[in-house]
């Protein structure tokens, strides 16, 4: 049994931001109980200041409300946290349990400094699988082996 197959892309996006915001379109989330957001720096890291993932029941994200927040803080010793630290190659991977959350969500990522970076939301744990197709999928592209 393939436990990946009930797994769709939600959305993905890759970007060379100087300083700013790269933000996800909104992503249907309705027949799936969990969400994966892998976060990737390319050749050029930078400074990922903040990470949020905001859920809502109107596809244009109205009302919404964050499911998960991260920010680089100081702590009062002067030590900032790990996304201060998010250096070129490096990944990060957000688990999102979608039970009781809107049914569409949104990341948005915070740099201040050049970035080539990308996100990609996965939906999984569906309640019926989803078409054994590429648009089933979310991709353009999809192949059984």
């Amino acid at each position: 049994m393939n436990h990946l197959a009930n797994v769709k892309v939600g959305d993905h996006h890759t970007d060379s931001i100087s300083s700013g915001t790269l933000a996800t379109t909104a992503v249907d989330t309705k027949g799936f109980d969990s969400a994966l957001i892998m976060i990737s720096a390319g050749a050029v890291g930078g400074d990922l200041s903040a990470i949020s993932v905001a859920h809502s029941d109107a596809s244009d994200m109205s009302g919404s409300t964050n499911a998960v927040v991260f920010q680089s803080t100081a702590d009062s010793g002067g030590t900032t946290n790990a996304l201060a630290d998010f250096d070129a190659n490096e990944s990060i991977l957000i688990s999102v349990d979608l039970e009781g959350k809107g049914r569409f969500i949104k990341t948005t990522l915070t740099v201040s400094a050049a970035t080539d970076i990308s996100c990609t939301t996965l939906l999984g744990r569906a309640s019926e699988s989803p078409a054994d197709t590429a648009a089933g999928h979310g991709v353009d592209f999809h192949f059984n082996a």
